[in-house]
């Protein structure tokens, strides 16, 4: 089409046309390399406001989770869930203020992920057939390798059958 316009008056020379094809070319991929560093720029800075407009509500959650750790004993179970709560809150923690690598590795508890449904565990808005009536938006994980491939870290699924509940706790220090 540019051609067409172009050549209506005179005939354009193959050279012509060539440098022509280029620079639009070299203009497209130009864009295409300040789309991606704008895109980029875009997804560091919603991560440092997002763990900067976190902090505060993180905190009233850390606080209020270690007064109710105080009310159980070590063995009971509301003791086991409430330190495990407090443990992502230190991971969350971790991961604003003093990670510069990380490399995280997720246990799932239930039934083995497939590894076709293990591709799709990191993208957005994305949830495997296995989630079921589970709510949520399919962001926890994206959020998750997001915020981690800023510190330069890894995320990995590890699905197999056995008791990944014991190894997860082992990992974490939570003792029984």
């Amino acid at each position: 089409m540019v051609f067409q316009v172009l050549e209506e008056e005179v005939p354009l020379t193959i050279r012509e046309q060539e440098i022509i094809l280029s620079s639009i070319e070299q203009a497209v991929n130009d864009a295409a390399t300040q789309f991606s560093q704008t895109l980029s720029e875009i997804q560091e800075l919603f991560m440092v406001t997002l763990t900067h407009d976190l902090k505060n509500p993180l905190n009233v959650v850390r606080m209020g989770t270690q007064l109710v750790l105080r009310r159980f004993e070590r063995g009971d179970t509301h003791f086991d869930v409430t330190a495990r709560m407090l443990g992502a809150l230190d991971l969350l923690d971790t991961l604003q203020h003093t990670a510069t690598t990380i490399s995280i590795t997720i246990h799932n508890e239930g039934e083995p992920i497939s590894p076709e449904a293990q591709s799709v565990l990191f993208q957005q808005f994305r949830r495997t057939i296995t989630a079921g009536e589970q709510k949520g938006w399919g962001l926890g994980l994206f959020l998750a390798k997001s915020l981690i491939e800023a510190h330069q870290g890894t995320i990995e699924v590890e699905s197999s059958g056995g008791d990944s509940e014991a190894r997860r706790q082992t990992e974490s220090g939570i003792e029984r």
